[in-house]
């Protein structure tokens, strides 16, 4: 029984934020300066990784499918509707606008010098293998978003085609007429409920996977050109700051709570979808402290998180517009109203479900690079450059922006959590 005590202040420790960041600290180092012993601890970051990833798919499956067949059994869904599709739709393109405007007002792509150019110059040599293939990746999601068969998508993780069916799973749930649909929503939530336990016991070694995790990213750096790129990933998280913070806001003016008790329920999500870089990382965090803390309906929130992380990528969709920009002013193009109307809406639609990150994103954005006319082979380059850095703030605003559909679409009221400051 005395053992007790010493496993609980061990766990205490292990989640304590100094230790997590005490483990950030640590794989920033050893990536930086001992690229041997990273390469030795990989193995470690990508176990975590995965463990984490086989509980997060289906505590994703359990929410959708759960959640959307309750709303259907509730009465209240037909008014909700309209303002979640709306919420959504809006919420698209405000990323998008935002990268527009981020690159023109700070102009990342101006000022370098030949020698910077020169740089980059060679790396996009070293990408030559890399072809400029992709131009039909938006034509390829549409068509891949159906699963052709479920099993396969779940064996691969494609998680959008896993998402389309646990949808209409959900609403045939809802709509079924079976005296025993009741029970098997419950077990769907029973399945739910074990997988999150897994995933609490995980959190515990947080520290230990993402030094292991951020070494290896940090390993491969190549901190030279970062240099070149500085400006970039700078205006980045200004940008991703103050969309974060305005995002908070409007959490703040929808639910019933005080501005410091939201960024107080927001700590934890944004932590831990920065130090992990996922934001579906994230999802459990996300739905306790958007029920317990600023009073979200959590049938809504079960079914609105997992899926805007998955098909409204606030992250991507500001990447994809902001690079594009980026990318132009390098070539010195001159854009026209209908190339910005283009970057708008192509990154908002291509950068809805964006899969990966990195150099895995370039298929994605091809499609708007090239009815820009920008060359495609110089975004392997800024990709594989900057993504250590910059995904996990992308992955912290995705987690804001779906947060923040949620409160809009499920807040209970001033009645349900206290009172907003005057």
């Amino acid at each position: 029984m005395s053992s007790s005590p010493n496993i609980n202040k061990l766990l205490k420790f292990l989640s304590h934020p100094l230790t997590i960041g005490a483990g950030i600290i640590a794989g920033f180092i050893i990536g930086l300066y001992s690229k041997e012993s990273a390469a030795a601890i990989a193995p470690i970051g990508k176990m975590y990784l995965s463990f984490l990833n086989m509980c997060i798919l289906p505590i994703i499956i359990t929410s959708i499918i759960s959640g959307l067949a309750k709303l259907i059994r509730t009465p209240e869904l037909g008014k909700k509707l309209p303002k979640i599709a709306s919420s959504f739709t809006i919420m698209l393109f405000i990323p998008s606008l935002a990268g527009v405007l981020a690159a023109s007002v700070g102009k990342p792509g101006k000022g370098l010098s030949e020698a910077d150019m020169d740089a980059l110059g060679r790396m996009v040599s070293e990408q030559s293998g890399a072809s400029e293939q992709g131009a039909g990746g938006m034509v390829d999601f549409l068509v891949g978003i159906v699963p052709w068969n479920l099993f396969d998508s779940l064996s691969k993780g494609q998680t959008m085609s896993i998402v389309f069916a646990c949808i209409f799973i959900g609403i045939a749930a809802g709509y079924a007429k079976n005296g025993a649909i009741d029970d098997m929503i419950a077990l769907v939530d029973t399945m739910g409920e074990v997988f999150n336990i897994l995933f609490n016991w995980a959190l515990y070694l947080l520290p230990i996977g993402i030094c292991a995790v951020i070494a290896e990213q940090m390993a491969g750096l190549s901190l030279s050109v970062f240099r070149i790129m500085f400006g970039f990933i700078t205006l980045i998280y200004l940008a991703m700051v103050l969309l974060v913070m305005a995002y908070a806001v409007a959490i703040w003016r929808s639910a019933a709570v005080t501005f410091g008790q939201t960024l107080k329920a927001m700590r934890q999500p944004l932590f831990l979808a920065f130090t992990v870089d996922s934001s579906f990382i994230a999802i459990k965090s996300c739905l306790d402290s958007l029920e317990d803390e600023l009073g979200v309906d959590r049938k809504i929130a079960a079914l609105i998180v997992p899926f805007t992380m998955v098909a409204n990528r606030q992250g991507k969709i500001f990447l994809f517009s902001f690079t594009t920009m980026f990318m132009a002013q390098l070539y010195g193009i001159d854009l026209t109203f209908s190339h910005y109307a283009v970057i708008i809406i192509g990154a908002s639609l291509a950068g809805m479900a964006a899969p990966g990150g990195g150099p895995m994103l370039v298929p994605s954005i091809a499609v708007i690079l090239s009815a820009v006319n920008i060359p495609i082979a110089l975004a392997y380059v800024i990709f594989t450059i900057t993504g250590p850095v910059v995904d996990r703030v992308l992955s912290t605003f995705t987690v804001q922006g779906s947060c923040l559909l949620a409160t809009l679409a499920g807040s209970k009221g001033p009645s349900s959590t206290g009172t907003k400051e005057k």
